[in-house]
């Protein structure tokens, strides 16, 4: 009896297999075809592709990206691809999932399990390493769990920035329902596990984030009680403390005259050589990786070096239409819903204005398309159950 490779699948999946291979097999007549199989997937599992301004600027900038970074050299075909399909699935995914009307448990529970998910590896491997060298490690070489391959601490800080942004939740109020308070505790939990890890990176970024989200929150939640006072007290004494530990002194030890604050940690420099560098090559810089610091530690701006003016713009227009979507999500709602939109968008910008993302961290990248499926969609709903 003959039994198909195919028959533990369902039809669905099997319709999957037998599109993904034909794109595939379709390559050397049509080098996008695989773009067909994957819009054809995703119009099988959830009936049709959000066909809205930002998926399509998503779209037409990539193509363009890879158009362009094929043709300087500065990318690969499977580069171009890499970066097209899982945005184009991501941002589809976060807006259809979320729904027609969606409630803030239901955000609650996709943003939490993509965060946690994209942040669990980094916190695993940080509690190991910190049981190998303390809680600081000023050499800032992480090894994965005794083996040799060791991966970015600027990686590891940027997939771990939404997580740490919601360190913020520990000034909100407990809210009505049950379910909810004990996935702001989860949450609460990770961050705090982030922000540790961040700490043992000696991250200044992620230091920052956790400042810049804890001044929100406050600023967000700000109440006269005993419990306010009793944690700017708290917060006080904490801050003191560090100042005479080790920690206090390895980060001071970052602090140089090439980089420092003024300069965001040699950041400043290198903005200015991509901005001039996307002016003087709108096409994109076939030489930038001659350069001395080739990444730009920009998101847009290292798109901009690598494949010119039009993909910079593009994707700047698609930021700015997330920031609007995230301005209405504000005005339209209160609580604990404004809170984590506030905490997660702020983490989230801060991350891509000073890390190179989309050849140093793409995981996040796709994850930022997913939460910007997330705010279009909510952005658009009537209303917002809380």
């Amino acid at each position: 009896m003959r039994v198909s490779v195919l028959s533990f699948l369902r039809p669905k999946e099997k319709a999957c297999v037998y599109i993904l291979f034909a794109s595939i097999s379709f390559f050397p007549l049509s080098p996008w075809s695989p773009v067909l199989g994957v819009f054809l997937i995703t119009i099988l599992f959830f009936k049709r592709i959000e066909r809205s301004v930002p998926f399509l600027l998503l779209l037409f900038t990539w193509i363009m990206y890879g158009t362009i970074g094929m043709s300087n050299g500065n990318t690969s075909y499977q580069m171009a691809m890499f970066f097209l399909f899982p945005s184009l699935l991501f941002f589809n995914l976060g807006s259809i999932w979320v729904g027609k009307k969606p409630t803030l448990y239901f955000i609650m529970i996709i943003m939490a399990s993509v965060i946690i998910a994209l942040a669990i590896d980094h916190i695993l491997v940080t509690m190991y390493d910190i049981t190998q060298v303390g809680l600081v490690n000023p050499d800032r070489i992480l090894s994965v769990l005794g083996e040799n391959a060791q991966r970015s601490v600027t990686q590891r800080t940027v997939e771990l920035s939404m997580c740490i942004g919601s360190i913020g939740l520990l000034f909100h109020k407990r809210e009505k329902s049950t379910i909810i308070n004990k996935i702001t505790l989860i949450l609460l939990l990770f961050s705090t596990l982030a922000v540790l890890c961040s700490l043992h990176y000696v991250s200044r970024t992620g230091i920052g984030i956790m400042f810049i989200s804890v001044v929100a929150s406050m600023a967000y939640e700000w109440r006269i009680s005993i419990k306010s006072i009793i944690m700017v007290i708290t917060a006080f004494f904490a801050f003191s403390w560090i100042q005479s530990t080790e920690l206090f002194s390895v980060y001071s030890a970052r602090e140089t005259d090439m980089s420092n604050i003024s300069n965001f940690g040699l950041r400043l420099p290198r903005w200015e050589w991509a901005w001039d560098t996307m002016i003087s090559h709108p096409w994109g810089d076939s030489n930038y990786m001659l350069a001395e610091h080739p990444y730009a530690h920009n998101f847009w701006l290292d798109i901009g070096k690598n494949c010119g003016v039009l993909p910079f713009i593009m994707m700047c227009i698609f930021s700015i239409m997330n920031l609007v979507n995230v301005y209405k999500i504000i005005l339209k709602s209160n609580g604990l819903l404004t809170l984590l939109v506030m905490l997660w968008t702020l983490a989230c910008y801060i991350s891509l204005f000073t890390e190179p993302i989309h050849e140093g961290a793409p995981a996040f990248m796709f994850v930022y398309f997913f939460y910007c499926g997330v705010c279009y969609k909510t952005a658009r709903c009537n209303i917002l159950t809380e």
